[in-house]
């Protein structure tokens, strides 16, 4: 098991069920294990698995030594040591002793003396020793910034639950108590460590218990260590805690004013008082004023106005504003303002500013003139536009208007963004010509007869000024147009317009701007004149060619676009023709997009003729002839594969440079990446030999640690996703091809980053070659089975073997031909002496087998072959279907292990077996030493506990007597 700790991956939740692995008897094995000297990875693994067991059966208190070391052994993975630490909690007996030990970790843990990255060890010994043994006044020593402040494990769980819950009603007010005077001090490591509603919630349990029991002044105090959290209130995680505390707040109305006054009373005599106090209200939680708040506030006023007169000053201002606002103000009003203040010159005269109407500075003054001014000039220019669309009537009526009105008027038609039509733009169009219903008509009419002018220029024209970064005045009007003629009748069919009408409404719709906007005439001429679209998306792409653009417009959506199918199937090659032999990196992307829509749609003979003639030119650059090369790979992958390999092991002279191979293969994976979100190039397409090579390339390049990586999306991450996909395509395949390239990818050291899911591919694609090699059974087979007969499939022929195996047991050790004797050596008088090797009591049993299966034409054979090479006790065969049976005796030294590492994970997976498989052992033993399985019937069911319950479906286990009668 060692060997393979990185399988161990697939059964990490289910320790429970090797929970009976963990008894004295085994002490021996596991202190051997758990000493082992070995720090590689598999061992780390394998050390971890075993120490997770070991809080799954009965309590082993001879290993807590041992256990206690691995905890402080930093030659080991910190979930080693965490996974020592919880295994050392549960065999070791309670005691002041352990708790001493426990103690001392901390102890090393809070000085630096041992090494708790991801504060891991903290969390648990925190749990396990508060509030006993760190008691409530000293837990807030432990809260710090240091370790991973984004790892959510057992530290940040014992702050965020645990604390909480193991505290009771006195240890909370001990924890706000402490933690208001430390707050200063700890506030940055509860922001670091996503903790700020520990506070809050601490608050709200304090109030609750012991609120009511507190002075104005320790109220107020503990009201403020969820200041912090209270400030972000929107986006905090305790929403319903600050609810809990307003609630408090609120059904206490005095509480809540002698709160307010507390805190307005620590305010200081100085300009600071107005932020302090400001402050203040927001320590009350947004809490509900009291219905007399305002008159409270007054009263309090001018009770305060001698003494603390900033103070009462802010008091006024409240009961003012709850006078303005109509709300907390019961039993308020102007003359009972008036009449408490009268007293009290300052704030009477505080008052009268109060309630005077606010006052205009001179700039402010000078900014309302020249709004207004600024909206009379705006008036006076739509005046100035109407006037001047108004003059144009009869031109936009004969047709004849300028190009630049129609201009403006369809920018307005289709808005900033270049998306907007129907409806939408008629009530821009309305907005625009302030609703006057004659100039709309006239306007709208304008715009439709664009579609007809005769100094509509011709593509050639057009594409010349597209090429000069210009664009003719009349190709937004003339979509304008074309929408408002959609508009008006939308059952028009765009098919049956002349060519030339057409191909300027195409070529104008390209030019022009326009976010995601696609008309319906366009739509419609996809799917009924795709070789017209195809045609001017030739011409457009070409001259964007000539002027080296990059992005150019529509080419995405020949690939991804199902829409554009036809459209690709006649545009991709021609223009994959006329691509540049040299370009620059950006256009990369757009010969992506061609490659691909050819890839679907062209003819692929004359695409691989394209790819091959391109590849011939010398003066293509190297990031292009990739991307050309890749597509190769992509049609043919026998043809191009060698090429690719000699380019990446770095045989091509140009490619020799290692920083040049690394962008070769960057490149490589950008092609691929680029569309494979949307393109399922099928795995039989592109070929076993194919995708392990790109997986080998690629992977080699970037590591799986790039799958979990956050910020922008890099080349890197892109890389790393594209191998993901294509191991899991590889792991889809039923294929021996892909069993045997996952086995070779495997002992690749240059994709070891890679070794954790080249592993689960591997166990993945074994269940899909598994299952691909299963066939239901016919209905003559099954009633065949159901009279007794041959087996019809995996499954029958297990549940026939252990039926037959149950029989000889039994003969063996309840027959009168004493069969146990053949499992033996005798001495000269036939008596017992020893028991015989492994071999040989299989081979015994073997031959009564055979007896018993040849009459059903079941072949039973030794060391039956499976996956790669392995080699099981016995192989059971019979009409595809074959049953692995792996033997033991019962003081072999793998006898725990075998059955998951040999029988489960090398055999049951071979096809044909469907998963199934019988463990046998054999019974030998007389007597029992103590922890040891007493009998046969306790091994079978210690053994059978072992396997979780899909495993239980399929696999049996078999224990035969051979032990010597007393």
């Amino acid at each position: 098991m060692n060997s393979e700790g990185i399988r161990l991956n697939s059964v990490w939740n289910m320790t429970a069920a090797f929970g009976a692995l963990a008894t004295p008897d085994m002490e021996p094995v596991l202190k051997s294990i758990l000493s082992d000297s070995n720090r590689d990875r598999d061992h780390q693994m394998f050390t971890d698995f075993v120490l997770r067991i070991l809080r799954e059966g009965g309590p082993l208190p001879n290993l807590s030594e041992l256990l206690l070391e691995i905890v402080r052994d930093d030659t080991r993975w910190p979930r080693v040591n965490y996974a020592a630490l919880e295994a050392f909690i549960y065999n070791c007996p309670d005691s002041p002793e352990k708790t001493g030990k426990l103690k001392a970790l901390l102890a090393d843990i809070h000085t630096g003396n041992l090494s708790d990255l991801d504060n891991e060890l903290l969390g648990v010994l925190l749990t396990q020793l508060y509030p006993q043994e760190v008691p409530p006044l000293e837990v807030w020593d432990y809260l710090s910034e240091e370790g991973k402040p984004e790892y959510f494990g057992r530290y940040w769980r014992f702050w965020d639950t645990e604390l909480l819950k193991r505290s009771s009603d006195e240890q909370v007010v001990e924890l706000l108590d402490n933690l208001q005077q430390r707050l200063p001090l700890l506030q940055s490591a509860l922001d670091v460590r996503h903790l700020n509603s520990l506070p809050l919630k601490l608050l709200a349990r304090g109030l609750e218990a012991h609120g009511d029991q507190l002075e104005p002044e320790h109220l107020y105090d503990w009201l403020d260590v969820g200041f912090a959290e209270n400030q972000d209130a929107f986006w905090s995680r305790a929403k319903e805690t600050l609810r809990e505390i307003r609630s408090w707040l609120e059904q206490r109305p005095e509480d809540h004013k002698a709160v307010f006054l507390e805190g307005l009373s620590r305010g200081p005599e100085s300009y600071k008082f107005w932020r302090h106090a400001d402050n203040v209200q927001k320590r009350l939680y947004d809490a509900n004023q009291p219905p007399d708040f305002g008159l409270w506030c007054l009263k309090q006023a001018v009770t305060m106005a001698d003494a603390k007169p900033r103070v009462a000053k802010y008091l006024l201002e409240w009961a003012v504003r709850t006078h303005t606002n109509q709300s907390s103000n019961e039993g308020l009003s102007l003359e009972v303002l008036q009449e408490h203040t009268q007293r009290n010159e300052t704030l009477k005269a505080f008052l009268d500013q109060l309630l005077a109407p606010p006052s205009i500075s001179p700039l402010q003054q000078k900014w309302r003139e020249r709004d207004k001014q600024y909206a009379e000039e705006q008036r006076q220019k739509e005046e100035k536009r109407l006037a001047y669309i108004r003059s144009n009537e009869a031109a936009l009526r004969e047709n004849r208007a300028a190009p630049v009105l129609l201009y403006k008027m369809a920018d307005k038609y289709f808005g900033r963004s270049g998306h907007r039509g129907g409806d939408d733009s008629l009530k821009a169009i309305e907005e625009w010509l302030q609703g006057d219903r004659g100039l709309i008509d006239v306007a709208l009419q304008g715009l439709q007869g664009v579609i007809s002018r005769e100094d509509i220029p011709d593509i050639d024209e057009i594409l010349s000024l597209q090429e000069r970064g210009r664009r003719h005045y009349l190709g937004l009007p003339f979509l304008a147009g074309l929408a408002e003629l959609e508009r008006i009748a939308p059952e028009e069919d765009p098919s049956r317009w002349d060519d030339d009408r057409i191909r300027k409404a195409i070529v104008f719709y390209y030019c022009t701007p326009h976010m995601n906007y696609r008309p319906g005439w366009y739509q419609r001429l996809l799917a009924a004149r795709p070789e017209i679209v195809a045609e001017v998306q030739v011409q457009f792409a070409v001259s964007e060619f000539r002027s080296s653009r990059e992005h150019i417009y529509k080419l995405q959506e020949l690939a991804r676009d199902a829409d554009h199918d036809q459209v690709a199937k006649y545009a991709s090659l021609p223009l994959l023709r006329a691509f540049p032999t040299r370009c620059k990196q950006k256009q990369i992307e757009d010969l992506d997009h061609l490659l691909w829509a050819a890839i679907q749609y062209a003819d692929r003979a004359s695409l691989q003729e394209l790819i091959e003639k391109k590849l011939s030119r010398k003066s293509m650059n190297d990031a292009q002839r990739v991307h050309w090369l890749a597509a190769g790979i992509t049609i043919s992958p026998r043809t191009y594969s060698d090429l690719l390999r000699d380019l990446a092991e770095g045989r091509e002279r140009r490619i020799r440079s290692l920083e040049r191979r690394r962008r070769w293969i960057r490149s490589l994976a950008e092609f691929f990446y680029i569309e494979h979100s949307s393109m399922q190039f099928s795995i039989d397409e592109l070929g076993i030999e194919s995708l392990e090579l790109l997986i080998r390339l690629v992977g080699s390049y970037v590591g799986s640690d790039q799958l979990k990586a956050e910020g922008s999306v890099t080349p890197e991450m892109q890389a790393a996703h594209l191998v993901k996909d294509l191991l899991q395509r590889l792991a889809a395949s039923p294929a021996k091809d892909a069993s045997d390239a996952l086995e070779h990818l495997l002992a690749d050291p240059a994709l070891s980053r890679w070794r954790d899911m080249l592993f689960w591919a591997q166990n993945a694609q074994r269940v899909t070659w598994r299952d691909a090699s299963y066939s239901h059974p016919t209905i003559e087979q099954v009633c065949q089975t159901l009279n007794g007969g041959t087996p019809a499939s995996a499954a029958d022929l297990a549940a026939l073997l252990m039926d037959q195996l149950d029989e000889i047991a039994r003969k063996i050790r309840g027959g009168s031909t004493s069969d146990w004797r053949q499992y033996w050596n005798v001495d000269q008088y036939n008596r017992p002496t020893c028991e015989k090797p492994e071999d040989a009591c299989r081979d015994n049993l073997l031959s009564d087998l055979q007896n018993r299966l040849e009459q059903l034409d079941i072949d039973a054979q030794p060391e039956g072959r499976y996956t790669n090479d392995n080699r099981s006790d016995i192989r059971v065969y019979f009409g595809g279907s074959n049953v692995p049976v792996e033997i033991k005796k019962n003081s072999h030294q793998k006898l725990w292990s075998s059955l998951r590492d040999q029988l489960i994970a090398k055999y049951t997976s071979t096809p044909g077996t469907d998963g199934y498989g019988i463990y046998l052992v054999f019974w030998f033993a007389q007597a029992s030493e103590e922890g040891h399985p007493a009998n046969p019937e306790e091994l079978k069911k210690q053994l059978e506990e072992t396997l979780s319950p899909d495993e239980a479906r399929k696999i049996s286990v078999c224990v035969i007597d051979v032990s010597r009668p007393d």
